[in-house]
């Protein structure tokens, strides 16, 4: 049995004497000839070179157009002043949207008015218009409210309060109506 011990140690020594180190072939795999690096690196030095070149040529010719388009400096000046004079008749209309925009808005119900708040007046003034018809508003009697006790006819209040119905008219000249005491 001492032998299979001896066999055994010297198999694990040997596993253990051959570990493959990977840092090895990393770095032979990444590695780039110098000649191909160099390459590459003038190749860029050569088109950076010729784009600074590009870019400064295009800044003088614009340069030069500006300088020959003078006239058109006359017209944006012009433009300007109708700009400026025409400010005023912006700031008053942009007032009158803004107080018509409340006063409509005012006249929608609480929970409505933040989702119409930035509708287009032509479009919230239909809106408005649509919230006001479809709400009709109660009727309103202009009868007096004891002229028949809340009854519709003498005849039914003298039959569904006839106590009511004596008290009131015998305060009124005596008058009854609809039967006798």
């Amino acid at each position: 049995m001492s032998d299979t011990k001896v066999v055994e140690n010297e198999t694990v020594v040997a596993d253990v004497k051959e570990p493959i180190t990977e840092t090895d072939s990393v770095k032979t795999e990444n590695t780039i000839p110098y000649s191909r690096f160099k390459e590459v690196n003038d190749k860029l030095k050569e088109y950076e070179t010729k784009l600074a070149k590009r870019d400064s040529d295009e800044e003088t010719h614009r340069k030069a157009e500006l300088e020959k388009q003078g006239e058109y400096k006359q017209l944006l000046a012009e433009a300007k002043a109708e700009i400026d004079s025409l400010k005023p008749y912006k700031e008053k209309l942009d007032g009158y949207v803004a107080d018509r925009r409340d006063v409509l808005v005012s006249k929608l119900p609480e929970s409505k008015r933040e989702k119409y708040t930035n509708a287009p007046l032509d479009i919230l003034e239909e809106i408005v218009e649509d919230f006001t018809k479809a709400s009709p508003r109660a009727g309103v009697s202009n009868q007096q409210a004891s002229r028949f006790g809340g009854f519709e006819s003498l005849t039914e209040w003298a039959r569904k309060d006839p106590q009511g119905y004596k008290k009131f008219h015998r305060n009124n000249k005596g008058i009854t109506l609809g039967y006798s005491s």
